[in-house]
């Protein structure tokens, strides 16, 4: 059961945060890869923190090269990892180590909420929640403590679309509605030709318009990403420059 003083303090501390949820209906859509840059690029705009809420597939440390780095704690709480002078991560990781970790439905949103309340988020004026696929404790809790940007991620494929427009639907009956759609591996350049590998895009097209959602963003599939795993704040490629852009509309910087 959660402890209402940890709820309080956590909603203390997100109060004047804006926080941004990166949510996918499923796993193996690049969730993590575009929370990761989609911080890198709100960190250019003011101080950031990427919290990594998905405990048992942990992908942001992988992805900055923190593996093996332990949080450390002050008096204002858990400290995140620095990536540069705007931009710390938080995950599990850096407090249980290489440990693997299971926990049980009834544990893992308390485990969240501490994360969530613990960590010191100092003048950081965004919050990115890289979330874990599908719905379950993470979006409770995170609905008990504010209000939030979720920003969807899917591939083209049909199946993984079908899948998002439950996350979708759900969001909507919350009185959530998301910001925006990413449609990543959307495709690729082969030459002079664009190569669709995964399908159209249309029945994303048509989820956007069933439910009103304002923004919509097509990745390429860029190889050159594999090249930055474990230093992805080095990336400079296109998806960095195409996410950048959605900021701007998404955050109302147009």
């Amino acid at each position: 059961m959660i402890k209402e003083p940890t709820l309080e303090l956590a909603r203390d501390r997100l109060g004047n945060k804006e926080v941004i949820t990166v949510v996918s209906g499923k796993g193996g859509v690049g969730k993590s890869t575009i929370s990761s840059l989609l911080a890198m690029g709100i960190s250019e705009i003011d101080r950031t923190v990427l919290i990594d809420l998905d405990i048992h597939g942990m992908s942001i440390p992988k992805l900055f090269g923190t593996e093996g780095r332990m949080h450390e704690t002050s008096k204002e709480g858990l400290e995140p990892i620095i990536i540069n002078d705007k931009l710390g991560v938080i995950s599990l990781r850096g407090v249980v180590g290489n440990k693997y970790v299971i926990l049980p439905g009834e544990r893992r949103g308390g485990v969240l909420l501490d994360l969530l309340a613990y960590t010191n988020y100092g003048n950081a004026r965004y919050v990115i929640v890289d979330m874990p696929p599908g719905m379950s404790d993470e979006l409770l809790v995170l609905h008990r403590l504010r209000d939030y940007m979720p920003i969807i991620v899917t591939t083209p494929s049909r199946h993984s679309v079908g899948v998002v427009e439950d996350l979708v639907r759900y969001l909507v009956d919350l009185g959530i509605r998301p910001r925006a759609v990413v449609i990543n591996m959307a495709f690729m350049i082969c030459g002079n030709e664009t190569a669709r590998p995964f399908g159209s895009t249309e029945w994303v097209i048509e989820l956007v318009n069933r439910y009103g959602i304002k923004l919509i963003k097509e990745l390429l599939i860029d190889p050159v990403i594999e090249e930055y795993i474990g230093r992805i704040s080095e990336y400079r490629g296109q998806l960095l420059m195409e996410l950048k852009g959605l900021i701007s509309l998404a955050l109302g910087n147009e």
